[in-house]
């Protein structure tokens, strides 16, 4: 693959990363905290908001490895767990930099 291909890919990604953090901004946060969700998860399992994240994101990258196990051919579920992973990395960061306040 091209250097000039793979950044046609990175930049596609990215943008539906965006897109994804977007539109699920208003249905998963609450009171202007965007991390919001997690923390509410945490409560019902006694445990972190990053514990909670890293539980969640544990289904998107079952069902990747599955796939690549099985060498399904690349379809939308792939781009749809690829994206959903992502976005919980961001999340993630976004948790452990408020941690640190």
């Amino acid at each position: 693959m091209t250097p000039s291909k793979f950044k046609q890919i990175v930049n596609a990604q990215l943008a539906e990363c965006k897109n994804i953090l977007s539109l699920r901004e208003e249905i998963y946060g609450s009171d202007g905290d965007r991390l919001d969700n997690f923390k509410r998860v945490c409560v019902g399992t006694r445990t972190t908001p990053q514990h909670a994240l890293m539980n969640l994101v544990g289904k998107q990258w079952d069902a990747l490895n599955l796939a690549v196990v099985q060498n399904r051919p690349m379809d939308e579920n792939y781009t749809e767990w690829i994206t959903d992973i992502i976005n919980y990395m961001l999340l993630l960061k976004g948790l452990m930099l408020e941690k640190e306040e």
